[in-house]
């Protein structure tokens, strides 16, 4: 069994067809290893198994783990350019104060959990946005945050910030008695 930095070789016939594995050893589970196979001019792939055909030169291949990159795009609807937001993989920060269209990126851990989430920069009132989440087939949702079961492959994630209009109900009463005062309601709900 061969540890990280471990290596085996073997003369093979000239002009032969060699097949390469990486096969479980010593408790090792092959469902917890997204495996790649180097063998630079040779040939390349991912999994644990590589053929390489009419091999007539040494060949040196390397079998590497190949962690899954999450990509987070920021979003904005309704007014766009007006947000800032702090896209975030996990407790990574992959873009700080993120306008319409930025994005961050991150490798996490193969098969790993992990959550999406967003917060709002300073200046940015993230009560004033609608938020959803997008990561296609790895899930979404709405809210500011997703979180995404065992993720084994490269990911997008696109979170849309739609933001919300504003309303705004001024007392204009001085031409009559500026003294009278009202309560200010927008669908029931006092504002002022």
């Amino acid at each position: 069994a061969a540890a990280d930095g471990e290596s085996g070789a073997t003369p093979v016939y000239y002009h032969s067809d060699v097949t390469l594995s990486a096969v479980a050893a010593n408790g090792a589970n092959p469902a917890d290893y997204q495996l790649r196979i180097d063998c630079g001019a040779a040939g390349a792939g991912n999994g644990a198994t590589l053929t390489l055909t009419g091999v007539s030169a040494d060949t040196s291949c390397q079998l590497t783990e190949t962690d899954p990159t999450i990509t987070v795009i920021n979003a904005l609807s309704g007014a766009p350019g007006a947000g800032h937001f702090d896209l975030e993989v996990g407790s990574s920060t992959v873009h700080a104060s993120a306008a319409d269209g930025e994005q961050g990126q991150v490798q996490i851990a193969y098969r790993s959990a992990t959550t999406i989430s967003e917060n709002a920069s300073s200046g940015t009132d993230q009560s004033r946005y609608d938020v959803a989440i997008d990561c296609g087939a790895a899930g979404s949702g709405t809210g500011t945050s997703l979180a995404l079961a065992p993720v084994a492959d490269a990911t997008t994630c696109t979170i849309t910030n739609e933001r919300r209009p504003l309303v705004t109900l001024r007392s204009n009463l001085a031409a009559h008695d500026g003294a009278a005062q009202f309560d200010l309601q927008l669908n029931g709900q006092t504002v002022r």
